[in-house]
C-alpha cells in the first residue's frame, strides 16, 4: 500500500510541476509605484512587437495551433514520464522472469522515445513560429 501512495505522490508532483508555472496570472488595471500610478496597457510588449488583436484571424489561427501543439506535447511528455516510472516498477517486480523484464524494458524505451519526440515537437514548433514571424533561428 505504501508503494501505491508513493506512485500517486510522484504523479501528483509531476502534475503540479506542469500546472504551477501556468497559474501565475496577475490582473490589475493600475499599479502604484513610489507614489506614481501606472495604467495597465494590454497592447504593451516590452520586446517592441505588435501584439495580436483578438479579431485578427491569422494570429488567432496561429495561436490556436500553437496552443494545441503545446498542450499535446505536454500531455505526451507527462504520460511518457509516468510510463517510465511504471516500466521501472514493472522491471523491479519482474523477479528474474525474462519475459516480464523484456516487457518492462520495451515500455521504458518506448516512453523515452515518446518523451524525446514531445520535446522535439516543442522545439520544432518554436522554430517554425520564429521563422514564420520573420525572425532568425
Amino acid at each position: 500500500m505504501k508503494k501505491v501512495f508513493a506512485i500517486l505522490a510522484i504523479i501528483c508532483s509531476l502534475g503540479l510541476a506542469v500546472v504551477a508555472p501556468t497559474s501565475t496570472t496577475v490582473f490589475a488595471e493600475s499599479v502604484t509605484v513610489g507614489g506614481e500610478s501606472y495604467d495597465y496597457d494590454p497592447d504593451y510588449d516590452p520586446n517592441g512587437k505588435i501584439l495580436p488583436t483578438p479579431g485578427n484571424g491569422e494570429n488567432e489561427a496561429k495561436d490556436r495551433a500553437k496552443t494545441i501543439v503545446t498542450v499535446l506535447a505536454t500531455a505526451v511528455g507527462v504520460v511518457s514520464v509516468v510510463m517510465i516510472i511504471w516500466g521501472g516498477i514493472m522491471y523491479s517486480y519482474s523477479a528474474g522472469d525474462p519475459s516480464k523484464a523484456q516487457l518492462a524494458k520495451r515500455i521504458i524505451v518506448s516512453a523515452i522515445i515518446g518523451l524525446v519526440l514531445s520535446i522535439l515537437a516543442g522545439v520544432i514548433l518554436n522554430v517554425v513560429v520564429t521563422v514564420a514571424e520573420g525572425g532568425t533561428i
